[in-house]
């Protein structure tokens, strides 16, 4: 009997395996924690991809709340399909909001809507958790993992000059000692030459972004200040023309426009082509703001003159062109509703394009144009020491060519400026 207690304390196998599964425990430890890191950092890293592509899916769609939900959550489905996954993309986790570039932040709800946040979940909560290997060594039974994109439209700018030549050389130019100031705004010009864009001479710009479907030739040594895109911005998808839908007029029963000096206002309606003298307030007729101009002639507001009206429109046709004296007084607006809403001269597009005589518009310190001038078949030339005080125009013609001087402002509430080209881009 003593003998078989002396063996069988002298026997040590039953110690070797009880110290060894010691040994063994910290070392399962250790690779359960290697496994769930790298299926955590995987999952993440597929979490992350999902929502880079739900965000830019969905803001493809934006001014639709529906469509960006439906885009988003067909990207989501692509990249991590719900029967291996769970429903990563909850829509209450696709908010559409407002991207502040300037401050990187993101407002849910906010406006304009340019943005939108896709927030991807493998969670318990969402009832799709990641399961743990080991989970009971470790103590945690499945992992928690979210990421969010936010993903923004990028806009080259918004325009105050538009030119819509498709082809032409110095479809946009500036040129002898002109300025222009542009604030919050740049200039597109549609035309794919290599000097579509063009600045020459001793002019000089300053402006948000310089655009062109084809090349800019900047010829004076800092002669163009760019204050939000770090470079000149070529070979550019052309912008559409924003009035393209805009309704066009006919002339009919057509009066010869006043020839005296004296005070009077006129109401909208067809008038032939001619001189503006002295002191006249031109105003809409009833719900109808159109004033028609019929040529073949020019019209023209003569040096001296002291033009006013508000919610109106000038329609050139027939041939018509405007040619008005940068000694004049001028402060006209724009229509703030309706079918003409934000236009003050408007070009007939059948009027033939005539590249040697433009339409030109003329001022003086003390005029104020609110609106947007719009020639998309006629050149126009931009002359003289025209400031516009706290002018807030667009100009959106075939060709454009600048030699004067203006301060024009693309913050005015009665006037959007040109959506240039929209991109999307991952801002977060």
């Amino acid at each position: 009997m003593r003998r078989s207690f002396n063996r069988i304390a002298r026997d040590e196998r039953g110690n070797v395996a009880t110290l060894t599964a010691f040994a063994l425990f910290p070392l399962l430890v250790l690779l359960a924690g290697v496994i769930n890191f790298g299926v955590v950092f995987t999952m993440r890293n597929e979490l992350q991809t999902t929502a880079d592509a739900a965000a830019l899916a969905g803001a493809s769609k934006l001014g639709n709340t529906q469509n960006v939900l439906d885009k988003a959550n067909e990207f989501a489905e692509n990249n991590m399909p719900a029967d291996g996954n769970g429903d990563v993309l909850a829509d209450e986790d696709i908010e559409i909001g407002y991207w502040d570039n300037a401050n990187r932040t993101f407002t849910a709800g906010g406006t304009p809507e340019n943005a939108v946040r896709a927030t991807t979940r493998r969670t318990n909560a969402t009832n799709n958790g990641i399961a743990t290997f080991l989970g009971a060594f470790i103590g945690i039974d499945h992992w928690d993992v979210s990421t969010a994109a936010i993903a923004a439209e990028k806009v080259n700018g918004q325009g105050c000059f538009l030119a819509l030549d498709p082809a032409v050389a110095g479809a946009f130019t500036m040129s002898g000692n002109s300025t222009l100031t542009l604030t919050g705004c740049g200039v597109m010009s549609n035309s794919n030459n290599a000097q579509s864009f063009v600045t020459g001479g001793s002019s000089s710009a300053t402006m948000t972004c310089a655009n062109a479907a084809g090349g800019i030739s900047i010829q004076k040594l800092n002669g163009l200040t760019l204050t939000e895109c770090g470079t000149t911005l070529p070979n550019q998808d052309p912008v559409p023309d924003p009035f393209a839908n805009v309704p066009e007029r006919s002339a009919n029963s057509c009066i010869n426009l006043p020839n005296g000096l004296g005070a009077q206002t006129l109401t909208a309606r067809c008038y032939n082509a001619g001189d503006l003298k002295g002191t006249k307030t031109l105003a809409p007729n009833g719900s109808d703001p159109v004033f028609v101009i019929k040529g073949p002639g020019s019209f023209r507001i003569n040096s001296g003159a002291n033009i006013s009206g508000n919610g109106i429109t000038i329609y050139l046709t027939n041939g018509a062109t405007m040619d008005w004296n940068g000694n004049a007084t001028i402060h006209l607006t724009a229509p703030t509703s309706g079918d003409y809403k934000g236009i003050l001269v408007y070009g007939d597009p059948d009027n033939a394009y005539q590249a040697n005589n433009p339409s030109k518009l003329n001022g003086t310190a003390d005029s104020t144009l609110t609106g947007a001038i719009y020639f998309p078949n006629q050149a126009i030339q931009y002359l003289g020491n025209f400031s516009g005080n706290n002018a807030c125009i667009r100009v959106v013609a075939r060709t454009i060519d600048f030699r004067g001087n203006a301060t024009i402002s693309a913050t005015c509430s009665a006037l959007a400026g040109i959506p240039f080209n929209k991109t999307l881009a991952l801002v977060d």
